[in-house]
This record gives structure tokens, sequence and C-alpha cells, in this order.
């Protein structure tokens, strides 16, 4: 579990390798993305961040963000894993534009008849 704005990594090697890194709110969004769907759809795989991305987070923190975020799953190919994330977002968006209409917020007024 990720906890607030951070992500762990690897075992500390050095001191000078900082054992968190400081997300900002977009990844930490994106984080939270990518483990709800792998845990929906994909349990078994392992995502790992890799590249410039975790380059950039090692040195800068959060003064550098980055849209390039590279991942490497274990088992799935990175088309099957976008086709989960299509899947995913499709289905929290329904849930919720039904969620909306279930709580009443269907703005249909019936007293606006002039009769």
């Amino acid at each position: 579990s990720l906890s607030s704005s951070s992500i762990l990594t690897s075992s500390q090697t050095s001191q000078s390798v900082p054992s968190i890194l400081d997300l900002t709110p977009a990844e930490e969004t994106l984080i939270q993305l990518i483990w709800a769907v792998r845990n929906k759809y994909s349990p078994r795989t392992t995502i790992r961040i890799a590249g410039g991305w975790v380059r950039d987070k090692l040195i800068y923190g959060k003064e550098t963000p980055s849209r390039d975020v590279d991942l490497v799953l274990s088992d799935i190919s990175g088309r099957e894993f976008a086709e989960f994330v299509g899947r995913y977002v499709e289905e929290e968006n329904e849930r919720t534009l039904k969620k909306g209409h279930d709580d009443g917020m269907d703005h249909h007024r019936e007293d606006d008849d002039d009769d």
C-alpha cells in the first residue's frame, strides 16, 4: 500500500539514496490508478517504474515533475495493460454516473411546467 504522496524504493545501499520518493499529486493519482488496475485485472503482475522518471525523482524530488513514466510489466504486454486501464476508467466513469443518478442528481424539475 502506498502512503500519501510517497512511494517506497528498494532497500537502501547508501545514505545518499532516499528510501522514499516525494510524489506530486498528479504522480500520486497516476500510481494509485496503476495499482488499482493491476489489483483488479492482473493481480499477479509485478509492475516496476523505470527510466528517467526514477532518476529525476532520486536526484531532484518533487521539483522536477515528469510526464514520462516507464513501466516494466512482468507477465503481460503494455498493450494488454493499456486495455485494462481503458476498461477500468470506463467502468469507474459509468459507476460515478450511475451513483450520481441514484443519488437523485437528475436535474429534471417537474415543477417547471407552466399550467
